[in-house]
């Protein structure tokens, strides 16, 4: 990423899949470990489950964040088939859209100029036997394919966070997450 220039990353999908979490890990990445100017917001339901929730992240670069707002995501992580339906189409041009196909319903018609890529990460947090891994599997695959940010601050804003086994877990699947990006990137449509 050009450190120069503004990115933002929204990822939405429903309360209890751990997105609110993922957005605080790449907060605190961002803006205690690597120093960058960031501003992370999230947004949730009422319901502590079930709800709608998301999180968002604008990296600054070299300017300030003036406004906390997005304007234009040039990353999409969509966990819910409502929020695939309220946000799919709101995107900056050569954009990531990434999404979970055991959870949302790919869209047939794409921004144009974007790049999907279809993750099963509930399916491979499953897989793992760790199920409430899903969010660090998605947030691997920001993280390599933005690369907004060094993996070993990621690291290091998870065990800030988390700790033990679950800290672990946390990483196990953030590097899932990482590998699954890369092999899927030269594929994106």
């Amino acid at each position: 990423m050009d450190r120069r220039e503004r990115y933002e990353i929204r990822m939405a999908g429903f309360g209890g899949q751990g997105l609110l979490f993922a957005g605080r890990v790449l907060g605190i990445a961002l803006a205690v470990h690597a120093r960058e100017n960031v501003v992370q917001t999230q947004s949730y339901g009422p319901e502590s489950r079930g709800g709608a929730s998301r999180s968002e992240i604008i990296v600054g670069g070299e300017e300030e964040i003036d406004y906390i707002k997005l304007e234009n995501p040039d990353m999409l992580v969509l966990m819910s088939q409502e929020a695939c339906d309220k946000f799919f189409h709101n995107l900056k041009p050569g954009g990531y859209i990434i999404l979970d196909p055991g959870t949302v319903k790919i869209h047939p018609d794409p921004p144009p100029g974007s790049r999907l890529m279809a993750i099963s990460a509930s399916r491979m947090a499953h897989d793992m036997g760790i199920p409430m891994s899903a969010n660090m599997i998605m947030l691997g695959a920001v993280v390599g394919l933005s690369g907004v940010v060094e993996v070993n601050h990621v690291i290091q804003a998870i065990r800030d966070i988390s700790s033990g086994a679950v800290a672990k877990a946390n990483e196990k699947a953030f590097y899932l997450g990482m590998e699954e990006a890369a092999g899927q990137k030269g594929g994106a449509r």
